[in-house]
């Protein structure tokens, strides 16, 4: 009986062995702090689900060296608050990186704690200049500000026989939105232009929509550039439009989600936006991925989701040529920064992605203009 008792205790410790050599590995986690409640949610929410179908396309093919991707989702309101918040959360978590902020001011709000702690941060859709050639933990998969903003300004005087225009700036996003109107301004009065009126606000309900609309189109000026999120460009081109404001309407590529259309209406026809973005690319990587992420969350993608998938793709493509050691280490989302910059060069959705020594990248870039409910790539 003793030995019959024996072998079953050797049986029960060896069947435990097997079970705890057979138990799932540990999960790499990847955080996404992006706003998705308020008036940037619409960009929010689609970088958000552009990550997750890359996590999930990551672990149906069997995630990064064996080990599955844990995804950690946190809403950062939009407010600076709320980001430093949720990003020390990620970081407490053991995120190796995050994916994240999508607008200019939370990143930069964000960044100096994500140096501090020296974990990685890749945003998607960022592009303020406040952040150029600085050496640390911020990467970007979008281009800096400057050469979109000039490119617009050239359009708009030589294309559009724009002479005299008028900004708009929403200032919850000054960091992006008064660099942008800064380049613009500059090369637009070096063509021959004139800037005759300028307005920021920082909150914004029907009246001052009103008051806006009516400023803006009384004296009436050749063009609006509205440098704001998609909801509100769409609210205060249909006030300029009821007030009869029949000149050109510009965006910077902040507005060209999908709420630009489906809110604006008939009021955001003919609106001219850059974009890094090219809704008909016929590329295989892109049009797969189009195609998955409709099927998946019943939308199609555009800027943030497309930009945000390829983040979640490069970091997932570094992770996988580190070691174990690596991925355990203390440092490692430093290390992760360094195999993205020393690799420099990845394949995105729609051309390749190449990051120079600060973490910065160029792009293509389109003009696109909305005709019959659709953002259509135009020539200059």
């Amino acid at each position: 009986m003793v030995q019959i008792r024996r072998l079953f205790n050797v049986a029960v410790l060896l069947s435990a062995g097997l079970i705890l050599g057979c138990s799932e590995p540990a999960p790499l986690k990847l955080g996404v702090a992006a706003g998705l409640t308020g008036v940037t949610a619409d960009l929010g929410r689609e970088a958000r689900d552009g990550v997750m179908l890359a996590v999930e396309h990551a672990n149906a093919a069997g995630g990064v060296n064996g080990r599955p991707i844990e995804l950690l989702v946190r809403d950062d309101r939009n407010t600076p608050e709320t980001a430093l918040k949720v990003d020390r959360e990620l970081i407490d978590a053991g995120v190796i990186a995050v994916i994240g902020h999508v607008t200019s001011a939370m990143s930069v709000a964000a960044v100096p704690q994500m140096n501090e702690h020296e974990v990685l941060m890749l945003s998607p859709t960022t592009s303020t200049n406040l952040l150029t050639g600085k050496k640390d933990f911020f990467l970007r998969v979008y281009e800096e500000i400057r050469e979109e903003s000039l490119a617009m300004a050239d359009y708009a005087f030589n294309s559009l026989q724009a002479r005299d225009v008028a900004i708009i700036y929403d200032f919850r996003n000054r960091a992006f939105s008064e660099g942008w109107g800064a380049y613009f301004k500059e090369q637009f009065i070096k063509r021959g232009g004139r800037v005759s009126f300028e307005e920021s606000y920082s909150e914004i309900d029907g009246d001052k929509f009103l008051q806006l609309g009516a400023a803006i189109i009384d004296p009436p000026h050749d063009l609006v550039l509205i440098l704001a999120p998609a909801l509100d460009a769409a609210r205060l081109s249909q006030q300029m439009r009821k007030l009869g404001y029949g000149g050109h309407i510009m965006t910077s590529a902040w507005s060209t989600t999908n709420d630009l259309i489906s809110q604006g209406g008939t009021a955001v026809e003919g609106v001219v936006s850059p974009s890094a973005f090219n809704r008909d690319s016929t590329i295989p990587r892109f049009t797969h991925f189009r195609d998955a992420f409709v099927a998946r969350f019943n939308y199609e993608p555009r800027f943030a989701g497309t930009m945000a998938y390829e983040a979640a793709e490069i970091i997932f493509q570094a992770m996988r040529s580190m070691s174990e050691a690596d991925l355990a280490a203390e440092n490692r989302s430093e290390r992760l920064r360094d195999r993205i910059l020393n690799q420099s060069r990845f394949e995105g959705l729609q051309g390749a992605i190449v990051f120079d020594p600060y973490g910065e990248v160029d792009r293509t870039n389109f003009l696109v203009q909305v005709r019959n409910g659709q953002f259509v790539i135009v020539d200059d």
